[in-house]
């Protein structure tokens, strides 16, 4: 050491707390507010599921009238009837081991909802473009707007 430096003093040293670069990692104060936070019981769990699930169905139940929805469902139907897509690619399976086989059932099934359910939703799409065209509907959607 040389004798012209003095030693290091409490006073002449930062010892401020937070200043430290393991204190301002971010992954480090990341963990540290995490563990602060309790984690969810099953209860908590199936409450949250319930409370998406409930929410999934609003929002399928507040799309599906749409003339666009009901389109692309016909459309998609028609590309899984031609084999232009997979049944993987329009239902979620909750299966986690695939066969072939089930597959081919979800494959039929679906087909067969899509041919019985076709002529109603064209049916829809028909009511709801004469509907659009209506004097009486345009006013409205004027009058509300």
């Amino acid at each position: 050491m040389d004798p012209e430096e003095e030693p290091a003093t409490e006073d002449s040293l930062d010892l401020s707390v937070g200043l430290d670069s393991k204190s301002q990692d971010p992954v480090r104060t990341y963990l540290r507010e995490m563990a602060s936070v309790s984690l969810l019981t099953r209860e908590g769990e199936v409450i949250i599921a319930k409370r998406i699930e409930r929410g999934l169905l609003v929002v399928m139940k507040a799309i599906t009238p749409s003339p666009i929805v009901i389109k692309e469902l016909i459309s998609v139907g028609d590309d899984l009837r031609k084999g232009v897509c997979s049944i993987e690619k329009i239902v979620q399976f909750d299966e986690e081991e695939l066969t072939e086989e089930k597959i081919a059932n979800k494959t039929k099934q679906t087909l067969k909802l899509h041919r019985k359910n076709r002529g109603v939703l064209q049916n829809r799409t028909e009511t709801s473009r004469k509907a659009c065209q209506d004097p009486k509907v345009q006013k409205a959607a004027v009058l509300s707007s």
